[in-house]
């Protein structure tokens, strides 16, 4: 069963928090992938949404370097390999990223994102939706 999230909630110490509290999955343990569709979303939702877990001003391996503008509403992923970041935005681009940013203090719930653009090794991404599910 998925749980109603909104920006401003609380945040979760890990990715299996967020999972299984917002999607309804039983994790035991830490989850490694930074983009994947838990189990449990997959079962309600199909393939429509993935959970995305950027961090944000770090470089993330394998070179990811992912930042939000000062409003909250885009987040651009850039990589060092340019057919790398081409491949990515091929697969990902009819994606939603249902999006929990680490911060100092969690994962934050940080909106409904979808890809809008690439140019040259930089993905753009806007903020869609302030709440998961949304209407």
């Amino acid at each position: 069963m998925i749980t109603s999230i909104s920006i401003g909630a609380k945040p979760f110490k890990t990715k299996a928090d967020a999972c299984n509290t917002v999607f309804g999955c039983n994790y035991k343990k830490e989850l490694q992938r930074g983009c994947f569709i838990p189990a449990e979303l997959r079962k309600n939702c199909g393939d429509k949404y993935h959970a995305w877990f950027p961090h944000l001003d770090t470089v993330v391996d394998p070179g990811w370097i992912n930042k939000l503008n000062t409003n909250g509403t885009v987040i651009t992923e850039t990589l060092r390999n340019t057919a790398e970041v081409q491949k990515v935005y091929n697969k990902g681009k009819n994606w939603t990223y249902v999006t929990f940013a680490k911060t100092d203090i969690g994962y934050e719930f940080m909106g409904v994102f979808k890809m809008v653009s690439m140019a040259g090794n930089t993905i753009t991404f806007e903020r869609k939706f302030t709440k998961f599910p949304y209407p």
